[in-house]
């Protein structure tokens, strides 16, 4: 699946690597597209505020996810598939019943645009990337703050676990990427190898 500023959402055949089909249903630039852990769901946001859930067996739309007030630029599935997470530059990132498409709660403490969201393999925890040049990690129980990563100097673009979820990592525009303990929250090593914003780790 690919997202484009075209609006549209393509699924290719990984077989002939030909179009399966094309989706519409934005009505703005498509930023991201994430599968669900059963493969049954495509979540994809958008600059329009929304998130759409596509069935994947017949390409429907199941719901239009709708509580943001600003473009939605990343989705996240909880591990066991129960949330999705969606992170925009409303400040917030919404967390949605993935059984009924409720929004279970809004998590409120970054103080600019949130760029990504990414959950612990456990699913206990929850990091976020943002434009206030931190990170925070969220206990996923609580819906709380269980601490505020300070080390980048510029905006944090994404955020990455471990398979094993001892370490993550976090890319910025300052030209870093830089390595966490998941256990002591602190910098381990700080990747400075690139001449320009770090978009993706």
């Amino acid at each position: 699946a690919s997202a484009s500023f075209d609006r549209t959402i393509i699924i290719w055949d990984t077989s002939s690597w030909q179009q399966e089909t094309v989706l519409q249903g934005h009505d703005g630039a498509v930023s991201s597209v994430a599968w669900s852990p059963d493969g049954f769901h495509l979540a994809s946001t958008s600059l329009d505020r929304t998130a759409i859930i596509w069935e994947t067996v017949t390409w429907q739309q199941e719901a239009v996810l709708q509580g943001h007030k600003d473009a939605v630029w990343n989705a996240a599935w909880q591990p066991d598939g129960v949330h999705l997470a969606t992170a925009s530059s409303d400040r917030t990132i919404n967390i949605w019943n993935a059984a009924t498409w409720e929004r279970v709660t809004t998590l409120t403490g970054h103080t600019d645009a949130v760029w990504s969201v990414a959950w612990h393999p456990d699913g206990e925890r929850l990091a976020s990337a943002s434009s206030d040049q931190n990170v925070i990690i969220w206990d996923t129980g609580a819906w709380e703050q269980k601490t505020v990563l300070k080390g980048h100097t510029d905006v944090v673009r994404s955020v990455a676990w471990r398979p094993d979820g001892a370490q993550f990592s976090s890319a910025s525009d300052d030209q870093t990427i830089i390595i966490w303990d998941a256990d002591t929250w602190r910098q381990e090593v700080v990747l400075n190898e690139h001449t320009d914003a770090v978009r993706n780790v």
